[in-house]
């Protein structure tokens, strides 16, 4: 497990990629729970639980579907059990980030404004390595691998705002 966790913090760091995780359908399962997990803990905002977990699994799903286009169209979609491991694993890990991050805001209070560039430097994080993962995934290099992560977070952001909200 330990091991495993490496991995994933390495991918983060950009010193190891998709590649480097086994290609096992248990692990992709679990790494999708733990996504789905971490979308509700990080949108629980309201007393409406069920659209909070039904916008979290949407997330997930819009994940899933737009890294599965986008290895079919490269012609790699047999790399997508790694690639979405890789994703929704490191996915995970910079959400705890998120996490602490808020916390550390509701405890600042009125003085949490203090930490948008923190926010908007946990959202660069996440996207460079989400490009970093869709670089070893579909071989680019990573700018190539950035814009389609900045393209991932916008329709995941459009379609999200329009079936939600």
């Amino acid at each position: 497990m330990r091991q495993l966790f490496e991995v994933f913090w390495k991918i983060c760091l950009l010193r190891k990629g998709p590649q480097d995780l086994p290609h096992s359908g248990l692990l992709l399962g679990l790494a999708l729970a733990a996504h789905i997990f971490m979308g509700v803990i990080l949108i629980l905002q309201g007393d409406d639980r069920i659209q909070d977990a039904y916008t979290a699994i949407l997330g997930t799903l819009l994940t899933v579907v737009l890294l599965s286009v986008i290895l079919q169209v490269a012609r790699r979609g047999s790399r997508l059990i790694q690639a979405l491991t890789a994703l929704a694993g490191c996915e995970v890990i910079i959400g705890v980030f998120y996490l602490l991050l808020g916390a550390l805001a509701i405890f600042l209070g009125e003085d949490a404004d203090a930490l948008a560039l923190f926010w908007l430097g946990l959202l660069s994080w996440n996207i460079v390595v989400v490009g970093h993962i869709l670089r070893h995934a579909i071989n680019v290099n990573l700018p190539i691998g950035v814009v389609l992560s900045v393209l991932m977070t916008i329709v995941q952001y459009l379609v999200n705002d329009f079936l939600i909200h």
